[in-house]
């Protein structure tokens, strides 16, 4: 499996130019190195740009197939994937170790573009949000989610700040 890294600290691994459109991203592992709390790696991949302001500026027909996109147990990932944009598709992949206490973080959040969005058989696992439309002010006008497609994925919510160990309750009876 081809592995893309961290090229610099805090900045996105794959991060897409204006009006982007038509990649494919099959059997990739996109992974931070970060392994400690000095710096906060926020977005993983991000597919469109900031301030598009027009919907001709965003990206389009951008899927991911089959990838494992994760951070690591110790450092902190804002953000998996953000697919801003038009077409948009995550299917079959993995999407792991996404934690950061004190914010609100997700494994997959979009809040610029029209759709389709796909989220397929996917496992996504994020101490915060697992998969968030909206949650901030997009920049080109009038735009709404809408087509969203997302089923058979597995959602896992860590405990413990983003421990994969989970915390049993002993159950009490009367």
């Amino acid at each position: 499996m081809p592995k893309l890294v961290e090229h610099y600290k805090a900045t996105p691994i794959l991060q897409t130019e204006t009006s982007a459109n038509h990649y494919r991203l099959v059997g990739l592992e996109i992974a931070s190195t970060n392994t400690t709390l000095d710096y906060i790696h926020y977005n993983l991949v991000v597919f469109g740009v900031e301030n598009a302001k027009t919907e001709d500026r965003l990206a389009h027909h951008m899927f991911i197939d089959r990838c494992y996109i994760h951070g690591t147990p110790t450092g902190d990932v804002g953000r998996g994937v953000a697919p801003n944009g038009n077409y948009m598709a995550i299917v079959d992949s993995n999407i792991s170790d996404i934690h950061l206490l004190g914010f609100e973080i997700q494994a997959i959040a979009a809040w610029e573009g029209s759709g389709p969005f796909k989220i397929v058989n996917n496992y996504l696992e994020a101490s915060g949000i697992n998969v968030l439309f909206g949650g901030a002010k997009g920049t080109v006008p009038n735009l709404i989610p809408s087509d969203i497609e997302i089923r058979n994925n597995h959602f896992f919510k860590p405990l413990n700040g983003g421990q994969k160990t989970p915390v049993m309750q002993e159950s009490r009876g009367p």
